[in-house]
């Protein structure tokens, strides 16, 4: 299970600040498990630079 930390210089996710979220949304229940939900944006390694990735298949 993820650890959740609201700070006072920002939210963490196990133990790893987190920067450049743009929505958070905090649904907690009875039972002490809360559910977070966070929008981010960035680039994704691997989607964002596809161009660096040959997905052709090879010459025999």
């Amino acid at each position: 299970m993820n650890k959740f930390e609201i700070k006072k210089d920002g939210l963490y996710i196990n133990g790893a600040k987190v920067t450049a979220y743009r929505n958070l949304k905090i649904e907690s229940d009875i039972d002490n498990i809360t559910k977070l939900q966070i929008t981010m944006y960035g680039q994704l390694c691997g989607i964002d630079d596809a161009d660096s990735y040959d997905f052709r298949e090879p010459d025999l």
